[in-house]
């Protein structure tokens, strides 16, 4: 029988980055490492702007490399992975914290009566939880599994800026792919039907991504465009993958394809890549597991208001 196991040094990675997240010092971390429960006071960034925009409502981490979403706010900030919990809160209820959660069973932490213990005591101080997503890191050991396709292969010019791969399918059939580095991003920016493969954050800048074309048509040009996986540089140790399929291509097995491609190209490229989704979308889920990827962590976000 086929062992799921997350690969170690993705692992790692992630605890480095939950640690910056949640500003406990990594050293701190390894003095005791199998701890279930590491409870920080959030140290807070001054405010920050990049690309001449500020970021809305929210604070962040004070710690360089950690994640910062653009609208949530550190006032809470609960990861749970492994059986561990990462949370670092704000002063004001930190003693709070303390009591309710230092002896916690992390793997139970998201049961609703607990999130409502918490969204209630957040509402004391204008916060309220704003959502809890689920987590994935690469499977150790994975492979892209080859699937068959409608697409078929069409001679492109080499004049567009991008990188473009004819991919063998199993079935003979084959899909065309573009490569977008990050220079070449930008051409989306105006017209971005991906929004969820390119987020043009300020603070989560895209690095990379790769496009299944149409049969023919510019690979610039997003109506040419069936589907599109994109990676952003969310922290120090960790980018996250994001899928867009058009609905009409919907169905095929692309976004699994697209997905699997781009995590590949990641890791070639030293960086570890991992990809989220909400707990009730088990489509998404699903993508995430025919790419190689494996149940990692969850986290709870926070907002003002």
């Amino acid at each position: 029988m086929h062992q799921i196991k997350i690969s170690k040094a993705a692992l790692e990675a992630a605890r480095k980055q939950f640690c910056l997240d949640t500003c406990l010092d990594w050293q701190e971390y390894l003095e005791n490492p199998d701890k279930k429960c590491y409870i920080q006071k959030t140290v807070y960034a001054p405010s920050e702007q990049k690309d001449g925009r500020q970021p809305s409502a929210g604070r962040y981490s004070a710690f360089q490399g950690a994640r910062k979403y653009d609208g949530n706010d550190a006032f809470l900030k609960a990861i749970l992975c492994m059986g561990q919990l990462f949370l670092a809160v704000d002063e004001q209820i930190y003693d709070w914290a303390v009591e309710k959660f230092a002896d916690c069973e992390p793997e139970w932490f998201c049961e609703y009566g607990n999130l409502r213990m918490i969204d209630k005591k957040l509402q004391e101080y204008g916060r309220r939880i704003a959502d809890t997503h689920i987590y994935f890191l690469p499977e150790e050991g994975c492979r892209q599994q080859k699937r068959a396709s409608d697409f078929e292969a069409t001679d492109m010019s080499e004049n567009n800026g991008s990188r473009k791969v004819q991919d063998g399918r199993c079935d003979g059939a084959q899909r065309l792919y573009a490569w977008y580095e990050y220079e070449q991003l930008p051409a989306f920016r105006e017209n971005n039907p991906f929004k969820r493969a390119l987020g043009f954050s300020p603070t989560q800048p895209d690095r990379i991504a790769v496009a299944a074309l149409k049969k023919t048509g510019n690979p610039l040009k997003p109506e040419n465009i069936a589907g599109m996986a994109g990676v952003s540089e969310d922290g120090a140790y960790l980018w996250q993958i994001g899928i867009d399929v058009i609905r009409e291509y919907e169905g095929r097995g692309l976004a699994t394809d697209l997905v699997t491609k781009l995590k590949e190209e990641v890791l070639r490229r030293g960086k570890i890549p991992f990809y989220g989704t909400s707990e009730s979308h088990t489509v998404s889920q699903t993508v995430a597991l025919k790419a190689g990827f494996v149940p990692a962590w969850t986290e709870i976000y926070v907002k003002q208001g």
